[in-house]
């Protein structure tokens, strides 16, 4: 007999662990990286000529930054959730061990 797919999930308290730690290091890095997506291209970068790029650039840049933020934020909150579940799980295979402690005496 096959069991439900809840006999057959299986948490990992150190696999959550590895997780929030990787969630911040890229929400860490996103945010740093979100300034120099930001920088404005001078009216002169591409020369009188292509000059009517730079409005269209600075626009890309300037949403290549939010989109990073957003990312960064993103990956804070997954952090949050992750860390949340992992603290959940301690916490109820703390009781559960306890109570199988008090089962076998």
């Amino acid at each position: 007999m096959v069991g439900s797919a809840a006999e057959r999930i299986v948490l990992d308290g150190e696999v959550l662990a590895q997780q929030i730690r990787m969630l911040g290091e890229v929400s860490v890095s996103l945010e740093a990286e979100s300034g120099p997506a930001q920088a404005s291209i001078s009216p002169t970068a591409f020369g009188a000529m292509n000059s009517f790029l730079v409005p269209s650039m600075n626009r890309w840049a300037s949403r290549t930054a939010e989109i990073i933020e957003v990312a960064s934020q993103l990956s804070t909150r997954m952090q949050a959730g992750v860390r949340d579940a992992h603290d959940k799980f301690e916490q109820l295979e703390t009781e559960y061990s306890e109570l199988f402690g008090k089962a076998e005496q």
